[in-house]
This record gives C-alpha cells, sequence and structure tokens, in this order.
C-alpha cells in the first residue's frame, strides 16, 4: 500500500506557531496544504510531549501496513495456489517494495503455512453423494460386522520405486554420498502386480498376477484363493466379501458367478480406495520389502510373501483404528457452532437437490428463538431454549419467507413450533413437533399433546395444516376401526404412543398421510439403527384436504440424521379463484335530457304500445314495455365495474376540455381523415396538461390548508374516524391458553371478583 510522507520539521514547527498566533485547525491546513487531522495530531502531540520531534519507537517498522496484509492474506485464502512472486508483484503495484520472505514471515504470522497439496481422488458429485451415503448407513455398525469382512485389491510394488520413504542422519554437503541415498533406476526397476485379501483375524492369500488382467483371470484367482482364505482364517457363517468398482470386478461374469458361488459381496463406492484398510496393509508391505533391498524380481515377490505372513499382528491394528476413526471422538472434538453451520447448508443442498419447498426438522442444536439463512436459497426457522433439549424448526424456500404472517413458539418445556403462511390467497399452517420418547414419565407426554391441542384449536378451521414431527411411536401396520385417520401400509404393530397419534388424529380430524400410499418397506421406514427397522415420523394433514396430496414415502438415500430417514409428501395447494361480481346492466336514462334522444324514445314506445294514447290497465306490462324501449332506444352499460378516477380535482375548465375531446373522438372515428385525427391528438394534449395543472393547484391548496388550524381538525377527525374503524376486530383472534390462565389465577388476591375469562380484572 502507498506509505504517507512524513511531513519536515520545519512543517511542523510552523503548524505550532500558527496555532500559537490563534489560527484555527482548518485555517492551518489550508494555509499549509495539510490535512485538518494532521494538523490536529501534532498539536496534540506538542502539548503532550513539548516536541514536534518523532518518539522513541520499540523497533522497525513493519514494511507492509496492516491494509497491506489484508490484503494478501484475503489473496491467499480465495486462491491458496498463489506463489510468493505473484504476492511481491501486488504489493508492488501497491506502492510496497518487499522481499519473499517478508511475505513468508508476515503469513507464518497470520498462521497460514505454505505446504504440499495433498493427492485425492478426482470425486465428481455422484462420488460425494455416494461415499457420504455409504458412510451414513455403516456408521452405527458394529465391530463385530467389520470382523466379519474380507478385504481385497491389487497392488503395484516396484523393484528400486518409491515404495518407502527414508530418512539418514548426515553432515552439512554430504547429501550424495552414496550411504546417504537411495538408487534409482528407470521405470522403477520392473515391478510385480500382487492381489491379496486379509480380514481381522489375520492376512489371506498373497498371489502374484504375472499376465495382464481380465475378467476371466479374475475369477479364476477368486475361485483358487477367495475360499480358501476364508476357511484359513477361520471366517464365521455369512461373512462378507469387498472388492473396488473395477470394470473386472463389477463385469456381469464375475457378478453372475459371485451370485451362483453365494459370497455375500460389500456394496462399495466409486472413488474410494482411502476406505479400504487394505492401502494401509500395502504401506506397511512395501516398506518392510524396502527394508531387505532386493535385487531382483524373483527375490521381489519372495521377500513380499514372506513379509505378508509377518503380518497379523498388524491387520488386527490397522482393523480396529478404523473402526476407532468412524466411532471415536475423544482425540478432537468438532465445535458446536461449527456442526451447525454444516448441519444447516447440508440440509439446504438436499431441499436443493430433492426440490423441497418446506422441511419440518426435530431434534436441531440451535440455541435460541431465531431465524437465519442457511445458503442455497432457504431460510430455518428454530426454537431451542434449553440447550440440553432437542428442538424443532422449519425450514423454508427463499420466496415463501415472504409470506410467512406468524410464527408460534409455544412454550419453553415442549418442543413444538408452527409457521403461518399465505400462498396465493390460501392459508397454510406449519407446525413442527418432537414428541417425548418411549422411556419419559407419562405426565411429559401428556404435556406434549396438550400443547398440540391448543396450537390446532388456534387455527380456524378452513385454513391447511401441516403437522410433521417425530412422534416416537408406532400407528402400527392395517386400520382396523381406524379407516377413517389412518390408512393401510404402516410399519410393525401399534404402541402406546402410536395410539396417542391415532387419538389425536380423530380428535382434530387429522389423517396421518405416511399410511396412505402403498410403497415397498424401504419406502416406508423412518427410523433404522442396527437391526431396528420401524417408523416413529410422521406427515398429518386434514382429512379434507388429503385428496391434495398425490404422493408421500421415505427418501432412501437422503438422511442428514443418523438413524432417521426424511419423510416427504407432494401437496398441491387447490386454490379457489374468486369470482368477480358482476354489475347488473343498466339502461342509459341520462340520455333522455337531449331532445333528439326524448323524441325518438316517444316515438318508439308509442309504436311498442300499439299508437294507444290512454296506458293500459296492467302496470307491469307497462313498466317492461318502457324498460324494453329504452334499452332498444337508449341503450345498455357495459356491466363491467368502473374503476375510479381522481376527479375531485377537476374543475369546470377541465371538463369542458375533456368533453370537447370526447367530441373530437367521436368526430375522428365516424370520418377517419388525418385533419379530425390532429384535431383529436391535439385537444388529448391539452387536456393531459390541464388536468396535470389542475391537480397540481388542488394539492398547492391542500397543503396550505393542511398548515391551517382548520386543516388539522380535519386531519385529526380522519385519524379519530379510521382508529374507531379499526377497534372493532372482525377476524378471529388467538384462544387463551391453559398456562396463561393458570399464571392469572396465581395472580389473584382474595376477594377480587373475575372477568367472564376467570381472569381478575387488575390483571
Amino acid at each position: 500500500m502507498v506509505k504517507t510522507k512524513e511531513l519536515s520539521k520545519d512543517t511542523r514547527n510552523k503548524i505550532v506557531d500558527l496555532h500559537h498566533a490563534g489560527k484555527t485547525e482548518s485555517a492551518i491546513g489550508k494555509q499549509l496544504g495539510v490535512k485538518k487531522s494532521t494538523v490536529g495530531a501534532i498539536i496534540r502531540k506538542w502539548k503532550i510531549y513539548k516536541t514536534t520531534d518523532n518518539l522513541p519507537r520499540s523497533g522497525a517498522p513493519c514494511k507492509i501496513s496492516p491494509r497491506g496484509v489484508k490484503m494478501i492474506t484475503r489473496t491467499v485464502s480465495k486462491n491458496p495456489r498463489t506463489t510468493l512472486g505473484d504476492l511481491v508483484n501486488d504489493l508492488q503495484r501497491a506502492g510496497t517494495k518487499v522481499t519473499k520472505a517478508t511475505i513468508s514471515n508476515t503469513l507464518r504470522r497470520q498462521e497460514l503455512k505454505s505446504c504440499s497439496a495433498r493427492r485425492v481422488p478426482l470425486l465428481k458429485p455422484v462420488h460425494v453423494r455416494a461415499r457420504l451415503k455409504f458412510a451414513r448407513e455403516h456408521l452405527d455398525d458394529p465391530e463385530e460386522d467389520w470382523e466379519n469382512v474380507i478385504w481385497s485389491d491389487e497392488t503395484k510394488i516396484e523393484l528400486f520405486g518409491k515404495n518407502s520413504t527414508c530418512r539418514v542422519w548426515r553432515r552439512k554437503n554430504a547429501e550424495l554420498h552414496p550411504k546417504n541415498t537411495i538408487p534409482t533406476v528407470k521405470h522403477g526397476g520392473g515391478n510385480i502386480m500382487l492381489w491379496g485379501c486379509f480380514s481381522a483375524k489375520g492376512p489371506g492369500r498373497l498371489i502374484r498376477v504375472k499376465e495382464r488382467m481380465n475378467g476371466a483371470m479374475y475369477r479364476e484367482i477368486l475361485s483358487k484363493n477367495l475360499l480358501p482364505s476364508a476357511r484359513a482364517l477361520k471366517m464365521k457363517r455369512g461373512w462378507v466379501f469387498q472388492h473396488d468398482n473395477d470394470p473386472k470386478h463389477t463385469a456381469w461374469a464375475t457378478k453372475e458367478w459371485l451370485r451362483k458361488k453365494h459370497f455375500k459381496v460389500l456394496e462399495w463406492p466409486s472413488q474410494s480406495p482411502d476406505l479400504n484398510p487394505i492401502e494401509n496393509l500395502w504401506r506397511e508391505l512395501k516398506i518392510r520389502v524396502a527394508q531387505r533391498q532386493p535385487q531382483n524380481i524373483t527375490a521381489l515377490e519372495e521377500i513380499c510373501i514372506e513379509e505378508w505372513a509377518k503380518l497379523p499382528a498388524t491387520v488386527q491394528t490397522v482393523i480396529s483404528d478404523r473402526t476407532l476413526a468412524t466411532d471415536s471422538s475423544s482425540s478432537y472434538e468438532i465445535p458446536r457452532h461449527l456442526q451447525a453451520r454444516w448441519k444447516g447448508r447440508e440440509l439446504a443442498d438436499m431441499m436443493e437437490r430433492r426440490k423441497v419447498d418446506i422441511l419440518c426438522v426435530q431434534e436441531t442444536r440451535w440455541k435460541g428463538s431465531k431465524a437465519r439463512s442457511i445458503g442455497a436459497g432457504f431460510k430455518l426457522f428454530y426454537y431451542i431454549v434449553d440447550s440440553k433439549r432437542n428442538g424443532v424448526g422449519v425450514v423454508l424456500k427463499e420466496e415463501f419467507v415472504r409470506n410467512v404472517l406468524d410464527v408460534k413458539r409455544v412454550s419453553d418445556d415442549t418442543e413444538v413450533m408452527s409457521l403461518k403462511l399465505e400462498i396465493e390467497g390460501v392459508m397454510l399452517n406449519v407446525v413442527s413437533g418432537y414428541a417425548p420418547q418411549v422411556g419419559c414419565e407419562l405426565e411429559e407426554k401428556e404435556k406434549f399433546w396438550s400443547e398440540l391441542d391448543e396450537v390446532m384449536e388456534s387455527i380456524p378451521t378452513g385454513e391447511r395444516v401441516v403437522i410433521g414431527a417425530d412422534f416416537n411411536g408406532h400407528v402400527g401396520e392395517g386400520n382396523t376401526g381406524d379407516e377413517e385417520v389412518i390408512g393401510k401400509f404402516g410399519v410393525k404393530e401399534r404402541n402406546l404412543e402410536g395410539q396417542m397419534v391415532v387419538d389425536f388424529a380423530k380428535s382434530m380430524d387429522m389423517a396421518v398421510v405416511n399410511t396412505y400410499f402403498q410403497k415397498r418397506e424401504e419406502h416406508r421406514v423412518t427410523y433404522k439403527s442396527g437391526g431396528r427397522r420401524t417408523q416413529v415420523d410422521y406427515i398429518l394433514c386434514r382429512r379434507g384436504n388429503l385428496k391434495e396430496i398425490s404422493d408421500c414415502k421415505v427418501v432412501v438415500g437422503e438422511s442428514v440424521a443418523r438413524q432417521h430417514r426424511m419423510v416427504v409428501c407432494r401437496m398441491t395447494l387447490m386454490v379457489c379463484k374468486k369470482k368477480r361480481s358482476k354489475i347488473e346492466k343498466k339502461t342509459k336514462w341520462w340520455k333522455l335530457k337531449k331532445e333528439e334522444c326524448c323524441e325518438e324514445f316517444r316515438q318508439k314506445l308509442r309504436q311498442a304500445l300499439g299508437g294507444q294514447v290512454v296506458l293500459p290497465d296492467d302496470w307491469e306490462t307497462t313498466a317492461e314495455v318502457i324498460r324494453e324501449t329504452g334499452r332498444k332506444v337508449l341503450g345498455v352499460s357495459s356491466g363491467r365495474r368502473k374503476e375510479d378516477k381522481e376527479t375531485w380535482c377537476w374543475i369546470e375548465e377541465v371538463q369542458d376540455s375533456i368533453q370537447r375531446k370526447r367530441l373530437a373522438k367521436k368526430k375522428w372515428d365516424m370520418d377517419r381523415t388525418e385533419e379530425n385525427r390532429q384535431e383529436y391528438k391535439e385537444l388529448q394534449r391539452r387536456v393531459k396538461m390541464e388536468v396535470s395543472k389542475a391537480k397540481q393547484k388542488a394539492y398547492d391548496e391542500l397543503y396550505t390548508r393542511l398548515d391551517t388550524r382548520e386543516g388539522q381538525k380535519d386531519l385529526y377527525r380522519l385519524a379519530r374516524q379510521r382508529d374507531r374503524d379499526g377497534k372493532d376486530v372482525q377476524q378471529k383472534v388467538d384462544k387463551i391458553r391453559k398456562d396463561e390462565v393458570r399464571k392469572a389465577l396465581k395472580r389473584m388476591k382474595s376477594g377480587k371478583a373475575v372477568g367472564p375469562d376467570d381472569i381478575p380484572v387488575e390483571v
């Protein structure tokens, strides 16, 4: 950055002299061409230290200003591959000349260190999703399951390759001494390809692949080595075989061969060599082989087989470390605020991928009663007071956020919240809840259902309601006796908590949406942990709105939580279009003011009456004849609602101009000549100008009147009338909750009368 130029000592002394002469800081700055802030700093310095010289400093000033430090830090944060040379050029263009060492030291003070980039497999989005799905599905698997897996893979070992790193103790300038070097040859001096397998009980067979491997050769290797290895390792019944997604492994012939042999194969995500623990075993083998220093290919193969047989102790360590890396968190715990941020972003990505607009979430850890953006165009409304309890929340798409009318957090003791939205005139209430678990006290469960009842009672009958909650209960399979609230497609048997869900649905005329759609069991199970597969998460709606839901199922591949899976439903809100009120077509009786129209109407009416001078005795017949004649002669209105115009400011001159314009328009419609057109356009332009002037004049008079006492009285009278109209509430209001009644009764004093709501007047 450009450094400020230091003022000379003479200039600083002049500033002090002018200050003594009585001039202000602004005048001194203008006279000497110095900023006012600089003048003030020099004067304050002289008052304190009685000198204008530079004070002693702690050391050499930093070459890079704080602003420059922020600039280079921001640059390397955006692009970690920026070189020191690029940073030197950036600072030089900004006016600061520094060396690469200075920049390196500055970045180190900012905790930025130059490191070699790690080499990782090239992962596409589909690979990332597959790896994440694999990790979630097996996250809670016990260690015994992994001990019953046979892991396999191929590897290449070079004779003089980089099988391991070697560190030596040497003196300065002795790096090329034969003792301190590792000899290399082109292409590694030859290599061998090995296939091996192992389990937690020890290594299996290791063989050399002498030819280029194809599908037939791979099946031959498995037929000769896989089953003997399983027998030698004494694997339990139902052991699982693992191999990666190499084309030779996933070929149809290989899959068919494994199926006929009744081998269970572990489903494996693509591009995931780092998940296979055999990679650690290959590294250990290569280190041991390098220490033996084989001299030819034959010796290399013999040493590999010898060292492979010595690995049983290492195998158990590899499997244990792999399990600890998944299940243990004692070595490093991710900060809670980062967990919440990552989980929120994961929710947003999942909703964007699955095109979900509204999502109810439970067991949240965002503390407070707020709303926050979680990225990808989604916003989270959450509620939790006690950090030891699980919270609830509702995630909305950004386009629906502006439609939110009300957010209710019921109480601090129960996990229930609701949102009210208005979507194209339809009122939609979204309720998210988390019921107490099976082992909780009955009183706590009843309190949750009582709060949920009050939420439902506060919602008007005509509004839509959707409840997405973890009820921790099983409504069960089948619906005998409860056909009006649940379907036939539940999971397992009903328990006490599930009966509470059914009773609630009956009392509130709701329907359990999950159970109405016939799906495979995999798409009905919402909770999966180890061998347990149950249904505890439900979506409820009013029975009358069940026809608006076209589908509901569990999405197997999406699971942000460890054990729960997402339940989705497709709901189409049926918007009732407002009927436009039709205005009756009226006869244009006002045309009778014109003499020619009046005379024509009389003639037609006489003809309709048969030329009689005396009216008939039947008045209804006479009235109908008059109306029919009026419609034919005078015409009728269009029947459309007439838009109100601001005609209150039109004076007589403006109305006359408008009348002349209408006559010119009729004249042009009858005779389409250029002269008539020009006349109409000129009158149209003149009318616009006169209306604008009249409106401006009327507004000026109105503003002038508002400044007077009479105008203030009119304004006060209007405000009072509007306030009086607003006090008459014509809409439903929230009912008084039971907890509010209890609190009010506690505040009652003895001997005091209460109102109609059992609440004392002073409350």
